[in-house]
């Protein structure tokens, strides 16, 4: 890769790029440095704030630590950030956010992932939890796609900013389930077989709706200070998945995982790819002085 320094009148004679440099930063100084790498040729601009990448077929503008580690970028239909988590937000303002979790245990399922959506023309918060496949590669986390069917967990919270929940009970504008499996030699089975088939279902060992196994959903009612959710367990209402999904359809929750988003978190990318590769360097060359030259971009 090589990198060279600019001035104003070269990229004058180049006016398909002066004219995005400009409308990008204006009249602001900006570092502009020229690159070649891998039979590509191109720009990188920083101005201390906002980063430009800018090539034949690509231009993006994304955003670096002092470090020259990339934590912020702009992908087309959504913008991601990078740091101890990845966060997104759509083009309407919607803002998700995406936790994985490695759980101390040598099985298959050895990892929770936490989706999180905020929806600001609500004030509405919600958050799913998935068993997961966790797996890493490099040392960071990577995200693969979920069925949306196979939520665990359920936290929807109407007025999230508005007013403000340091737990305790939960009041009637949050909601939250969590689910619970009771296979056929358990006594919760009996119970719930009892309680919605009646007890010659039980005598009759049949549950013609789903076998040796029940799945349903608890309601939380009260939170601690330590984020344990409370519930009534077999004590109180257990709710069939049926009924969560109707309650999320009313809401107008989506929570699948787009495909865009599990691309730009494993930054499976090939803007970020050449991007990062120009960071790289800068990261190699980073106690060299002159690799690019700061100006502005008007007439001396």
């Amino acid at each position: 890769m090589e990198i060279v320094e600019m001035d104003i009148n070269t990229i004058k004679k180049l006016p398909k790029y002066y004219e995005l440099i400009y409308n990008t930063y204006g009249l602001n100084e900006v570092s502009i440095y020229y690159f070649e790498d891998e039979g590509i040729s191109g720009f990188f601009c920083n101005d201390g704030r906002i980063c430009l990448y800018l090539d034949k077929y690509i231009f993006k503008i994304f955003q670096t630590d002092d470090d020259y580690n990339l934590i912020a970028y702009n992908g087309d239909r959504y913008q991601v950030f990078y740091g101890d988590n990845v966060s997104f937000k759509d083009k309407k303002g919607i803002q998700y956010k995406i936790d994985l979790a490695k759980l101390d245990n040598d099985e298959a399922i050895n990892g929770k992932l936490y989706y999180t959506i905020y929806y600001p023309d609500k004030d509405m918060l919600c958050q799913f939890s998935y068993p997961y496949r966790y797996n890493e590669r490099n040392g960071k986390p990577l995200l693969f796609s979920v069925d949306k069917e196979s939520y665990e967990s359920v936290y929807i919270e109407e007025d999230y900013f508005k007013k403000k929940f340091n737990g305790g009970f939960l009041p009637k504008r949050i909601k939250a389930f969590n689910r619970v499996t009771y296979d056929a030699d358990m006594i919760g089975y009996d119970l719930v077989t009892i309680n919605e088939h009646g007890l010659l279902s039980l005598l009759g060992n049949s549950n013609i709706e789903e076998g040796n196994r029940i799945t349903r959903f608890v309601k939380s009612f009260y939170v601690g200070k330590d984020g344990v959710f409370k519930d009534f367990g077999l004590l109180g209402r257990l709710y069939k998945k049926e009924e969560i999904d109707e309650l999320l359809d009313s809401y107008d929750i989506d929570n699948k995982i787009d495909d865009e988003l599990i691309k730009l978190y494993n930054k499976n990318d090939y803007a970020i790819y050449r991007i990062e590769s120009i960071l790289n360097r800068f990261k190699m060359d980073k106690s060299k002085e002159n690799l690019g030259i700061s100006l502005t971009l008007k007439e001396k």
